[in-house]
């Protein structure tokens, strides 16, 4: 999956989430901005992992960069 995809298909699973709660998160714009904040956190984990690798893991960690550029997209 290309890592623009990766970002799309994170924050909408986030954001589906959000919408399906009986919360006052029903405003699809703050389940949105609520959902890339998810997506960040867990793209940041990820990271991590690929980090703590031994010897590091170059292209997880490129690939979990460039899936993190595409979140902060959604904040623009």
């Amino acid at each position: 999956m290309k890592p623009k995809e990766q970002a799309e298909q994170m924050v909408n699973e986030y954001c589906m989430i959000l919408m399906n709660e009986d919360t006052e998160c029903g405003n699809e714009i703050l389940c949105t901005m609520i959902a890339v904040k998810c997506a960040l956190v867990s793209v940041n984990q990820l990271q991590l992992q690929a980090g703590n690798q031994k010897f590091g893991n170059y292209l997880a960690m490129q690939y979990w960069l460039d899936v993190e550029k595409e979140i902060k997209n959604y904040e623009q």
